[in-house]
């Protein structure tokens, strides 16, 4: 007769049935079906979680192995354990041009400055199909929202800072065509381009069927895409560099007031707004874009930061970004030091930007 252990065998419980199974001296001792079915699911489980690891070190594996290569290194930093990471990247050549696919959940990806010979090098036309980025590049942000792109350029360092699974497309333009469509070899660097405007839509419009179509333009050898692109991008970097026709301080055409608010408005959320970014943008002289708030009571400069801090107010009080960051919603309009973003805020509305949104969380509770 066996003797049964509670450590052995289990717990006993009615309506069990009863195995035969050796112990480990050899001797067959009885095993609840309950008892095996229960060891069973965890060596299952066990073995799901250890996949899982096993799987997750692929993907992070084959992450690493597809971005070692690229020119001045690459860097990804994780937003969590490996096991959670996500990231997949895909290299194609269309037509001339060579570009990305990049979908990941890394919290930043760091790119070093271009190594290779002056004029060999690419600017980076990146269009963020997916999620939410910030990308820095020297003393530049711009925040990239579905559908925006910005043009980096390789003579820096760059990162973006994402909110959770992002997809990019990334472009490669060869810098010597940029030179010879701008006529310059000062380009400028990390060139926002927004969706919702005419240059942007076009170029995001090409972008994504360039993408969709990839397979059926694989098979014709005309480099020509590249040429074309730098071809849409030209008259954007001519206006980051002042060349546009009308910027002679002795311009006679007058802006009013209201042409001047309504294209701040639009292009708030540029961190680059300024007086000379305005006047290049409208063709018109600096002295002429201050002259149509002389009668405001308040100058352009002082204007836009109002505007953006009332802009900044409403995100911080709305539950739609109750998950955002201050400082997200603070680079989002346009301030690039949080410091100054508060002391601004505070100096407005006479409060913190926490305070200010503790504020608004009691009010909407109460």
């Amino acid at each position: 007769m066996v003797r049964l252990t509670k450590g052995r065998c289990g717990r006993f419980e009615a309506g069990d049935q009863l195995e035969e199974q050796p112990d480990r001296k050899g001797f067959p001792c009885r095993v609840s079906a309950n008892a095996l079915a229960s060891m069973k699911n965890l060596l299952h489980n066990a073995e799901e979680r250890m996949a899982d690891v096993v799987g997750a070190t692929s993907v992070w594996e084959r992450w690493t192995e597809a971005t070692k290569g690229i020119n001045g290194g690459f860097e990804t930093r994780l937003a969590g354990p490996v096991a959670n990471f996500r990231g997949s990247f895909q290299r194609f050549s269309v037509l001339g041009i060579r570009y990305a696919s990049i979908e990941t959940n890394a919290r930043s990806l760091y790119r070093g400055a271009d190594t290779v010979m002056h004029g060999d090098r690419h600017h980076c036309l990146v269009y963020q199909a997916r999620g939410r980025s910030m990308v820095k590049q020297g003393k530049r942000v711009a925040m990239l929202n579905p559908s925006d792109m910005v043009l980096l350029s390789p003579a820096e360092s760059c990162e973006f800072v994402n909110r959770g699974l992002i997809r990019q497309l990334s472009f490669n333009i060869p810098e010597q065509i940029l030179f010879d469509r701008v006529g310059s070899t000062d380009i400028p660097t990390t060139v926002p381009i927004r969706s919702d405007s005419a240059l942007g839509s076009l170029v995001a419009t090409l972008v994504l069927q360039v993408h969709s179509r990839s397979k059926e333009l694989s098979s014709f050898f005309t480099p020509a895409l590249d040429m074309v692109m730098a071809s849409l991008v030209t008259p954007l970097l001519r206006e980051e560099r002042g060349d546009m026709r009308g910027q002679d301080d002795d311009v006679s055409e007058m802006v009013s007031t209201l042409t001047v608010t309504r294209f701040i408005a639009s292009n708030l959320r540029n961190a680059n707004m300024s007086p000379r970014y305005i006047s290049r943008a409208l063709g018109c002289s600096v002295r002429h874009v201050h002259r149509a708030f002389e009668g405001a009571g308040t100058t352009v400069s002082a204007y836009i930061k109002q505007q953006r801090l009332i802009a900044s107010a409403e995100e911080l009080a709305s539950p739609r970004c109750a998950e955002d960051s201050i400082t997200e919603i603070a680079l989002r309009w346009g301030f690039s030091e949080v410091s100054h973003f508060s002391r601004s805020f505070r100096a407005e509305f006479g409060m913190s930007p926490r305070e200010y949104r503790e504020c608004s969380r009691v009010a909407l509770a109460g």
